[in-house]
């Protein structure tokens, strides 16, 4: 039976204003997912860039390995105690480059120096520019960086950079092949809220609004008393005496041997594999030449390590390269496999103080017969 011609157009609009309906819902679908996006990366952006007080974020690590970071930043900014040598490394070097030692073997060649070492335990390279601009913002008489190196370079940044870093350093950091950044973009709307709130509030969450001078543990603490606020001379004596330190240092050793990551792709790729480590190094080095103060890259082995590290003449090509090699065939001078004790410290001491004296010009009013030869 045939439909009438008015039946037909009926069926056509309706047909029509479903189509147009379907559309219009598939429209506003969109329209409503795109309102959600720029909702979340406008809160995402505001939340990121919210203020807060920076010394509040160095307190931040209280009750962790790297809480000695609130005494770097008390350090830095509220000691008007000059810094001409700044150390930065990993725990091997916040223990080796003991500043007291350091500064005495100093002043013995003539240079009476002011060294501060700001190392904390972890080797990534990320953090340590962090704390470096923050540094010469404070310390432009700065004249001399010293870099410590393990033995292969890390290829993944730090895991104190996502809570120490500004907003902008973060964002700045490698996009590419840089396994921590997700993880540290993800943390930071939430690490800028709680940073924010701590500033406004810092009572509430256990720390301290201004710098209180009467607890400041001063220019040169011996970092020993971070790892172990217990720590004494005499008990870390007694130990090195004791029977088994050698094997235990030994068996150590060997154990740290293999732990150790060699390259895995050709040479040629290193700026990929390592690439994060290269581009603080690289970052480093422009900063030097903007600010004019020298470089050096200190390599401390463990014991019976390897006497260089890999990156040594990659290194070279942007400062001073220089390895202790000297320790590494006595574990008397090892408090553990990589770590050094009493003795290995009074070791290092004149031997770096020895590298510091020729790479800076003698202190002004020094007498002739006592510059560094």
């Amino acid at each position: 039976m045939t439909q009438p011609a008015s039946a037909e157009r009926v069926s056509v609009t309706d047909g029509s204003t479903r189509t147009a309906r379907r559309a219009r819902s598939y429209l506003s679908a969109a329209q409503y997912l795109g309102v959600v996006a720029a909702v979340f990366i406008a809160l995402f952006v505001a939340t990121i860039f919210l203020p807060h007080t920076p010394y509040i974020r160095y307190q931040s690590f209280k009750g962790t390995i790297f809480e000695r970071l609130d005494w770097a930043y008390e350090r830095l900014v509220y000691d008007p105690t000059p810094i001409d040598v700044l150390i930065v490394g990993s725990s091997r070097t916040a223990r080796g480059a003991n500043m007291v030692y350091l500064e005495a073997a100093l002043a013995e060649r003539g240079q009476p120096l002011h060294v501060a070492n700001i190392s904390i335990p972890a080797s990534g390279f990320d953090w340590r520019l962090t704390v470096i601009r923050e540094a010469l913002k404070h310390h432009p008489e700065i004249k001399l960086v010293i870099w410590e190196l393990v033995e292969v370079f890390p290829r993944d940044g730090h895991q104190a950079f996502g809570d120490l870093a500004t907003t902008r350093q973060i964002l700045a950091a490698p996009w590419l092949i840089n396994r921590t950044l997700p993880q540290n973009l993800a943390a930071l709307p939430y690490r800028q809220l709680e940073l924010a709130l701590a500033s406004r509030m810092p009572d509430v969450f256990g720390y301290r609004q201004n710098f209180d001078p009467a607890r400041y543990a001063g220019a040169t603490p011996d970092h020993r008393v971070f790892n172990d606020p217990k720590w004494t001379l005499g008990d870390e004596t007694a130990h090195l005496r004791g029977l088994d330190h050698a094997e235990a240092v030994i068996k150590e050793s060997k154990q740290r041997r293999h732990e150790i990551t060699w390259p895995v792709l050709p040479g040629a790729l290193g700026g990929v594999e390592f690439g994060v480590s290269r581009h603080y190094v690289d970052e480093l080095h422009a900063l030097s030449k903007q600010h004019g103060f020298g470089l050096a890259f200190l390599f401390l082995p463990f014991y019976d390590g390897y006497p260089d590290a890999l990156e040594a003449d990659w290194v070279a090509e942007r400062g001073a390269y220089w390895s202790a090699g000297f320790l590494m065939q006595d574990p008397a001078n090892y408090i553990d496999a990589a770590h050094a004790s009493q003795i290995g410290i009074e070791k290092i001491s004149p031997w770096l103080a020895g590298r510091i004296a020729e790479a800076l010009p003698p202190v002004a009013g020094t007498p002739a017969e006592q510059a560094p030869q």
